[in-house]
């Protein structure tokens, strides 16, 4: 029982991984056609204060999102790889050695893009960082353009 209950937390778990991931494509996908038209036009596409504070809230919890997938993924595969070693090593009694699974290569490919969720999760919050410097610069007009550091 206590097998079955393991494998279908690993399996919300993985969705869990793929639909954080997916979320954070999705929302950079969103933002690619405003940063656009801010980068061509150097103005916003909407006059009133309601992207900045979108960007403000929205970087944020795209960050936590994806942190909690990060972290997430690196848990299942971590638990995957200490069941499947355990599996494998009450297997050397018959004679099966270790390089014969192709899971242990399937699970270090895991963590790979587990890892490139967690680069995702670091540009996303460094972005956070940055849309709260012009969430200031937005709501606090000063002669000097240097963000938070006057």
């Amino acid at each position: 029982m206590a097998s079955s209950k393991a494998g279908l937390i690993s399996i919300v778990l993985q969705r869990y991984v793929i639909a954080t991931a997916a979320a954070g494509f999705v929302y950079t996908i969103i933002q690619i056609p405003f940063a656009i038209y801010h980068a061509i036009k150097e103005k916003r596409l909407f006059r009133n204060q309601f992207l900045p504070e979108f960007d403000f809230y929205a970087d944020k919890m795209v960050a936590f999102l994806l942190a909690t997938g990060v972290g997430a993924g690196f848990a299942i595969t971590f638990e995957l790889k200490k069941f499947v070693r355990d599996f494998l090593s009450s297997l050397e009694n018959l004679g099966v050695d270790e390089g014969d699974f192709p899971i242990n290569k399937f699970l270090d490919k895991a963590n790979m893009a587990i890892g490139l969720l967690f680069l995702g999760f670091l540009c996303m919050a460094i972005l956070s960082i940055f849309s709260s410097i012009n969430r200031i610069n937005t709501t606090t007009p000063s002669k000097s353009s240097r963000g938070c550091f006057k």
